[in-house]
């Protein structure tokens, strides 16, 4: 797969915007894997031109919601289903590893996961709300990239919980060329974004930690909705490094 084609599978897998890549098989998402930090930071560029625009008019609080909406509307709320699902699992499953398996393919949000998703969205509008000033490219860019690393580290380093399923294909398909790659581009960006990007990357790297040995002694390994739950909680312990800057 060429690089071109994989940066537009991450696209068109990571994000609600077409793109026209043919079929996709699930060895190509896992060489996709390799472009997420990148349409992380994209995504969260996004988000930051939206951030400018509406704070003038709207004040920071709601200039915040409107971040945060666009981030959710960009990638369908693929990693907040993720992370609600992961909170009833824990939740609800009793310690059954069978059974908290079968919550997170419920598509249905029950009560750990609702609370778990507010109180989670409203830690998130509130820390970006309050970043410092000229803290907003690295804390929106940065922390987005930052959690979709942690995701492919985490494909990478434990086994799928599941025999079939996508995030299978992706976590077998997955290679130490793809995790050096994703890992090489997020080095880039912090040769941008200067040295407190790492540091605030080691924030995202603690919550990953914890959500491996919980997906690893609970689950049995990985699923999507570990990775999801590793981006959204990723990005919020990022941010919550860069508000500390005040």
């Amino acid at each position: 797969m060429s690089a071109v084609r994989a940066l537009l599978v991450a696209i068109g897998f990571a994000t609600r915007i077409p793109v026209r890549v043919g079929q996709v098989e699930p060895d190509d998402l896992a060489r996709a894997l390799s472009c997420l930090p990148l349409v992380g930071a994209a995504i969260g560029a996004v988000c930051l031109a939206i951030l400018q625009l509406s704070e003038a008019p709207l004040g920071p609080l709601l200039a915040a919601v409107a971040a945060v909406s666009c981030s959710a509307a960009l990638t369908g709320g693929l990693h907040l289903d993720g992370l609600a699902d992961l909170f009833d699992a824990l939740g609800g499953g009793r310690g059954d590893r069978q059974r908290m398996l079968e919550i997170m393919r419920d598509p249905r949000v029950g009560a750990h996961g609702a609370c778990a998703l507010a109180l989670f969205l409203i830690a998130k509008v509130v820390a970006l709300a309050e970043l410092p000033n000229g803290l907003g490219t690295l804390g929106l860019c940065g922390s987005a990239a930052a959690g979709r690393l942690m995701a492919v580290w985490l494909l990478f380093a434990l086994p799928p919980a599941r025999t079939d399923g996508l995030g299978r294909g992706m976590a077998t398909g997955l290679r130490r060329a793809h995790l050096a790659f994703a890992t090489g581009s997020f080095v880039f960006l912090a040769v941008l974004f200067g040295p407190l990007l790492l540091t605030a990357a080691l924030a995202s790297a603690v919550v990953a930690v914890g959500l491996a040995w919980l997906a690893r002694t609970r689950l049995g390994g990985v699923t999507g909705d570990v990775c999801g739950a590793a981006i959204e909680l990723g990005e919020l312990a990022f941010l919550l490094v860069c508000r500390a800057q005040a």
